[in-house]
């Protein structure tokens, strides 16, 4: 009689849990594929921004390359009264040589100094 309780006990509690187990698979299944599906909304919102952002930035480059274009700025150039240099008003100006004029107050036997030398920058 004893053994045959114990037995329906073991029986009952195995049952039982057996019937927690399943349903807490089952709740965490349901759980992981909905945050699965979550996550794939989110990519795909991610998606969308980052082709949008890429067309965006294909504009952006092909309104930069218009607006730096030769024809624009000689179009501007004209608009504002600009015109190209002469060669007969252009002058050209040159620099002397970066050289400085510098004096030894010294004897010449010191340190093989003679006098002026040339010192450049």
């Amino acid at each position: 009689m004893i053994k045959l309780m114990r037995k329906s006990m073991l029986l009952y509690i195995t049952k039982t849990s057996f019937f927690i187990f399943l349903l807490c698979s089952i709740f965490a299944i349901i759980w992981l594929r909905s945050n699965l599906v979550a996550i794939e909304y989110e990519i795909s919102s991610l998606e969308s921004k980052k082709a949008e952002k890429q067309r965006e930035t294909r504009l952006l480059t092909a309104e930069r390359a218009e607006l730096l274009s030769f024809q624009k700025i000689k179009m501007v150039s004209a608009r504002e009264g600009l015109t190209r240099a002469d060669r007969a008003r252009v002058l050209v100006v040159k620099r002397e040589t970066d050289t400085l004029k510098a004096s030894y107050r010294g004897s010449p036997r010191n340190h093989g100094f003679s006098g002026v030398t040339d010192v450049t920058r």
